[in-house]
């Protein structure tokens, strides 16, 4: 019995395009993909035989998978451009390069008060403020939420 396969062209990302960009019939679901592959995707521009493709059978669900980033995972991707734009924009050494760390501290160096810093990754020595001093937590969350 012929099926019907849709064809989703995958991006660099891994995710997979909304839409087929191709649909074919195809017998035999074991060698659909050789079939994709040395047939269909011959007649493709050359330019298009580059990409990775998805092939997925046409009465099957279509959707494609949801992100698994939760959103207190993405609200820290977030903040983490924030913290590397206000840390252009600071006259620090940043030689340490990938050893260092951004977060919001409470000691002598913030004169005990809520400060979002530069420290480095493993001591957490203080390198340089990021923002003002809040007398209260909830206020220096509500910052950065406010710069993003």
């Amino acid at each position: 019995m012929t099926e019907k396969w849709n064809v989703y062209k995958v991006f660099a990302n891994g995710k997979r395009a909304k839409f087929p960009m191709h649909s074919f019939d195809h017998e035999d679901s074991d060698s659909v993909n050789e079939y994709f592959i040395s047939s269909v995707k011959t007649n493709f521009t050359t330019k298009q035989q580059n990409y990775k493709y998805m092939v997925v059978r046409a009465d099957q669900p279509q959707a494609r998978e949801e992100s698994s980033i939760s959103d207190e995972e993405l609200l820290n991707k977030k903040r983490a451009k924030i913290f590397r734009v206000h840390l252009e924009t600071l006259d620090v050494d940043v030689s340490l390069g990938e050893n260092i760390q951004f977060g919001l501290l409470f000691s002598k160096e913030t004169d005990f008060k809520w400060q979002w810093t530069v420290t480095e990754a493993g001591t957490n020595q203080f390198l340089a403020a990021i923002s003002p001093k809040f007398v209260r937590h909830s206020d220096a969350l509500s910052w950065i939420d406010s710069q993003i």
